[in-house]
């Protein structure tokens, strides 16, 4: 992972996609919910054929700070997806602070 990210940070993103490959070992880590090194590498290439995954990151959390996460995630992303993955993580946000709230 942190080889993954350092290239990453370098222009070279192959190891993004090794991580992505191996998404599904990242989420049986139960200390994290969302596998950060996975999210950051996402967030350094800005690019928007990721939107899929980080739409089906949001779909499977309600977590407050797992959401905010994905929001960096797509930081520096643009397009309308983008914008409106952007809205939907706002919107699953608000639904998950005020479930809170009302509990």
């Amino acid at each position: 992972m942190p080889f993954a990210l350092l290239l990453a940070q370098h222009g070279e993103f192959d190891g993004v996609e090794r991580l992505i490959e191996m998404r599904q070992d990242l989420l049986e880590d139960k200390q994290q919910v969302l596998p950060d090194p996975l999210l950051t590498g996402i967030a350094l290439t800005q690019n928007a054929k990721y939107l899929p995954l980080l739409r089906d990151l949001m779909d499977a959390t309600r977590n407050d700070s797992e959401l905010r996460k994905i929001l960096r995630a797509i930081k520096g992303m643009t397009g309308p997806d983008a914008r409106q993955l952007r809205v939907d993580v706002n919107k699953r946000m608000r639904t998950a602070t005020t479930g809170m709230m009302v509990d």
